[in-house]
Formats: structure tokens, sequence, C-alpha cells
């Protein structure tokens, strides 16, 4: 129970906890408001509640970072994000074994994301970065820490494959349509004609239903999402992810062929005993071995949402339908995630429309021709 008093001019609290076995007591004054030094008591009363411990010289740093991301993320992410914390949990682990959450310093945490660096891509080290700030931040808000030990990190590491969108271009692209237009529907077929066609993403696939589908009205509702890491159905990636898009007559009139041959089940993709859900990693071997033999460029499944992206702008249709259609927030995400091709297509477009407006016959000075 905490203890609440008034010494000269502000007020002060005094709160029980329990370290290495024996009672003892956090105190804090001055307080103008007898309400806010209650607060303050009220606030490290349910902390300690939740299992927080209140006294950051008794804990590890690994032992805080495992119970800071279960007490303040676990309930806000899906379980397929939940696990990326558990391996970074074993990261930390590794990294700074046995050092107490007290003793963290600007050096130490450095060194770590060095060591890390050297063994991972510079993005995936800058996503364990962000983690490792955001717990030491929050510890440092619950008075764990007594400063602000994250300050100027830096993220290094290697190059990821490639930093650029993987995308077919159009007479690739209308190549693959042609090809499983031409082929008689079967699951792997089905799964990249819908990927090409629609831009979904490929847990939002793996979740379609027969029941998301409206063959007659030529339409697509998408609700979920497959997670291959926790193996469930979850929520879309973001609010805007819930949309319904159009299909074509041509895809209308394949999935329902389709149909007739697929497992029995109520979702499009799954393996021939109806239960288990199509292996993503499969697909993308398939895919690169149908690339290849096409001669075309080799992309993923998600390459496929990046081309449905290219063509349709290709084609002259707006970044704002376009965007609606990915489930994008708006066209401004669009416009980030595709820069670069954006980029391109301007390049491409500048130098048609110079050559366009470039005079019939070149002329000098005064009308006199050159060359």
């Amino acid at each position: 129970m905490a203890s609440i008093k008034k010494r000269g001019k502000t007020w002060y609290a005094k709160v029980s906890v329990t370290k290495a076995g024996k009672r003892t007591q956090l105190t804090k004054g001055g307080f103008i408001k007898k309400s806010d030094a209650q607060l303050w008591a009220d606030q490290l009363e349910v902390k300690k509640g939740i299992g927080v411990n209140v006294i950051g010289s008794t804990m590890l740093y690994s032992d805080y970072f495992d119970k800071w991301w279960k007490n303040y993320r676990k309930d806000n992410i899906r379980k397929s994000t939940q696990q990326s914390y558990v391996i970074a949990t074993k990261h930390v682990q590794r990294l700074f074994p046995d050092v107490m959450l007290k003793d963290v310093t600007k050096t130490m945490l450095q060194n770590g994301l060095d060591s890390f660096a050297e063994s991972h891509t510079k993005a995936y080290v800058s996503q364990f970065k962000s983690y490792l700030i955001s717990s030491l931040k929050d510890a440092l808000v619950d008075e764990l820490i007594t400063k602000d030990v994250t300050q100027r990190l830096v993220a290094h590491g290697k190059a990821s494959k490639s930093a650029e969108l993987k995308y077919l271009e159009a007479d690739e692209f209308e190549r693959l349509q042609d090809y499983l237009y031409d082929h008689t529907p079967d699951m792997f077929h089905a799964f990249l004609l819908v990927g090409l066609e629609t831009g979904m993403r490929k847990g939002e696939m793996a979740a379609l239903t027969w029941n998301d589908l409206n063959l007659m009205f030529k339409s697509i509702s998408i609700t979920k999402s497959y997670s291959q890491i926790s193996d469930e159905i979850t929520e879309p990636k973001t609010k805007a992810s819930i949309r319904h898009i159009g299909i074509s007559q041509s895809l209308s009139d394949y999935l329902r062929e389709y149909k007739k041959t697929a497992p029995s089940s109520e979702y499009l993709f799954t393996k021939p005993d109806g239960h288990q859900m199509i292996n993503q990693q499969n697909v993308n071997s398939r895919l690169k071995t149908l690339t290849r033999q096409l001669g075309i460029k080799r992309i993923s499944i998600h390459g496929l949402r990046h081309s449905h992206v290219s063509y349709l702008l290709y084609k002259g249709l707006s970044m704002e339908y376009v965007s609606k259609r990915l489930g994008h927030a708006d066209s401004t995400v669009t416009r980030e995630v595709y820069a670069h091709f954006l980029k391109a297509q301007e390049t491409s477009e500048q130098t048609i429309a110079l050559e366009v407006l470039e005079h019939r016959e070149q002329k000098g000075p005064k009308g006199t021709k050159t060359g």
C-alpha cells in the first residue's frame, strides 16, 4: 500500500517493493499536488501487478526485453509479428548475456549492433535496433534506468539482395498471363493468375474462401490474411486492406473451371487433403522454374503484386485507383513503395515526349538544314 504525505510545500509518495526477497521502499517527492503523488504511486502499483520489475538494478536486460514486449506489444500485434519479437529476444540474450538493465550503455549497444550486422542485412539490423530503442525508451519512462542510452545508434549490415522492386515488363506480364490461361486450371496456376490479375498479397490469396468470390458479379472480397509462420487466419495487414476488387470475366470463368477440380475445402488454395494451406515456398520454387522456361524475369510471389501495379500504370490507370486496389491507405503509400518504378517510368516517358516534340526536319540557324 502506497503512503502519500506532505513535506513542507510539496508531496511525496512511498511504495513498498520486494528486492532480493526482502521488502524495501521506493520514494519520490517534489510533487506540487497530492493527486500527482498518488498517480505516480498508483502507476507503480500497476506495474508491480503486471509483473514489471520496478527495480531495474535487479533485472537482466534480456529478461526485461522479454517482459517488455509481452507486456507492451503482444496484445497489439499479429501472431506472425510476435514471432519476430521472440527471435529478437534470443538475439538480445546472445548479444548481451548477463548484462544488467541498469548497466546497459550506448557503447555496449553499438558494439552489439555491429556484431549483429556481420551476419545480417542492414534492413534487419535497423529493425532490431528499433526494438532495442523502444524497449529502453520505455525502461526510461518506467524509471528503471536513469538516462537515455539509445541516442545516435547506427545500424550497419549487409546489402540486401536487391534494393529494387522486381516486376515483369508489360510483354512479360502478358506472356505469363497467356501461359496461365492456356493451361488447365490447377492450384499452382490459379494461385499465380489470381496474384497477377488482382495484386493481392500472398497471405490474402492464401486466406481466400469460395464465399469471398462473387463470380457472377466478377468481384473478390478481401477481409483476412493467412500467416504461414503462425499457421492461422488473421485480420488483414491494415484497415485499408479490407476491400472489394473487380476481376475480369476471363478470370471469373477460369476460377469457375478451377473449382470443379479444386480440393474439397472452403479455401481456394489448400493441399489435396483440403486442410493444409498452400506452401508458399513450393510455389516460389515452381515459379522460378516457370519464369526460366518462359524466358521472363525471375520474380517471387510478391513480384506478381509489383507486376500488377506496373502493368496497370503502364496501361494508363490512375495512381489513386491502383492504390485502392492494392489496399493502401492512400496513394502516398503507393508512391513511396513504387518510387523506383515511377522514376524509371518518368524517364522513359520523357524520352518519348522529346521524340514526339522533335520537329520532323531538324534545322540550324535561319532555316539552314543540319547534317
